[in-house]
């Protein structure tokens, strides 16, 4: 049986197992879905601006007298009713949010990089300060020339 800690730390591995491949947009954010021992919450997040559009969870006001308790198979139903309908109220509200995005000068533009863009950034700056280090040359060829190594054999 899993204790408290491994169960913690899988948790956690399943976080940034998912998170590396799924990315929230306006167009289609993601929804995220916590679940502990006494209640259930749920988010609707939009990851370019990192920004929480929607949450709904078994504590909130419009929840109290809708269900007994918060972690059970008729308050998952109804916490999946509530940020349903709480996501297309704001969806009216979406294009004016992105115009104001638009205005602050993002543009568009991921804000929050994927850990894919985070390694291929850290690649491409790891060529340059290599590049950089042997004074603009991009190949050992292009290095033996410039310093008239000797050929090795």
């Amino acid at each position: 049986m899993l204790d408290g800690s491994e169960r913690a730390r899988n948790r956690v591995r399943r976080h940034h197992r998912v998170r590396a491949r799924v990315y929230g947009t306006p167009e289609r954010p993601r929804m995220n879905v916590f679940r502990s021992n006494a209640h259930l919450y749920a988010q609707v997040i939009d990851d370019t601006t990192g920004i929480t559009l929607v949450s709904a969870s078994t504590l909130d006001q419009a929840m109290k007298g809708a269900v007994k308790s918060g972690a059970t198979l008729a308050a998952a139903v109804a916490v999946g009713r509530l940020v349903a309908e709480r996501a297309l109220q704001a969806r009216g509200q979406a294009p004016a949010r992105q115009d104001a995005v638009r205005r602050a000068g993002r543009d568009g533009e991921r804000c929050i990089p994927s850990a894919r863009q985070r390694r291929d950034q850290a690649r491409a700056e790891f060529a340059v300060a290599q590049v950089e280090a042997f004074g603009g040359a991009r190949t050992q060829l292009e290095l033996r020339a410039r310093r008239q190594l000797p050929a090795q054999r």
